[in-house]
């Protein structure tokens, strides 16, 4: 078994410097080749001499003729990051309803689908994408990515995402359901603020904080469920949601903001009896459903 520094022997020099290798097996990389570029040298030294620190001067006569290198299982969160850019989402999804992300890419970049550019504003006529399948290995969606995509019904968030930036999906109109998996743990202000035509949220258990004017102006929004993983709902977080009948909130949830909800509407918070959700119901007015 052999383990390399990252250059590829040319030749060029009879003595390549002093060599010295890890006691660590697992950790390859760390072998180091004092004061010569990076481009010039591989040297291959056999398993047992990984045991000790072992410093010496590389000779080419010394080299095997023919070393072939091991490759290591590369972790999961050590993989190459593949973005998807507003630039690829031209070339491959220019004129489609439905877009299926391929295989393989981790982060759906800024502004990547996003309908609402200074000159698009008031036009929506940008794309015309109705249905997005995101791969299982999606790990971001940054800031801005579906914003203003006014078509967009529906979108699926897979389980391990982790991050979905600022206004993401703000003023997606048309978005019908959401379902944001626990892996994501903070949804940002403004993420789905002006989703008019959002009807039901469905937070599973993982998210922590609900942030400002996450879900504002979410017009046609009736149910929330609200996960006990919850740690913080954050101001105008479901403000100026008229429709907004039935709100779950599990035990665990310790903080919400005192304009989190709107006041003096018919919501009803259904909780458990002498819980936080309970007593904050109580202290702002809010209708009460307690469960068994």
């Amino acid at each position: 078994q052999w383990y390399f520094i990252p250059e590829i022997l040319t030749g060029k020099n009879q003595a390549y410097g002093s060599v010295t290798l890890p006691k660590n097996q697992a950790d390859p990389d760390r072998v180091r080749l004092s004061g010569k570029p990076q481009e010039m040298v591989a040297v291959g030294m056999a398993y047992d001499l990984l045991n000790q620190n072992v410093t010496g001067i590389a000779q080419k006569d010394n080299l095997p003729e023919r070393v072939e290198a091991v490759k290591a299982p590369v972790p999961a969160c050590d993989l190459p990051e593949k973005i998807l850019t507003r630039e690829e989402v031209k070339r491959q999804f220019t004129g489609k309803k439905d877009i299926i992300v391929p295989e393989g890419y981790t982060k759906i970049a800024k502004d990547a689908f996003s309908e609402v550019l200074l000159r698009e504003l008031f036009s929506k006529t940008a794309w015309k994408i109705e249905t997005v399948q995101l791969p299982e290995g999606l790990r971001q969606i940054e800031e801005s990515s579906f914003l203003g995509c006014f078509k967009l019904k529906s979108i699926n968030l897979p389980d391990g995402l982790m991050k979905i930036g600022g206004s993401a999906f703000r003023f997606c109109e048309s978005l019908k359901s959401i379902v944001i998996p626990g892996s994501v743990k903070v949804i940002p202000g403004l993420a789905f603020q002006g989703c008019s035509a959002l009807e039901t949220v469905i937070l599973k258990d993982g998210v922590e904080k609900i942030w400002y004017q996450s879900f504002h102006k979410c017009t046609s929004l009736t149910s929330v469920v609200i996960p006990g993983s919850v740690k913080f709902v954050n101001e105008a977080a479901f403000k100026h949601c008229p429709k907004l009948k039935l709100v779950v909130i599990e035990d665990g949830v310790q903080n919400i903001h005192p304009s989190a909800f709107d006041r003096g509407s018919m919501m009803t918070i259904c909780c458990r009896s002498g819980s936080y959700a309970e007593q904050y119901a109580r202290e702002h007015g809010i209708g009460i459903r307690l469960l068994a």
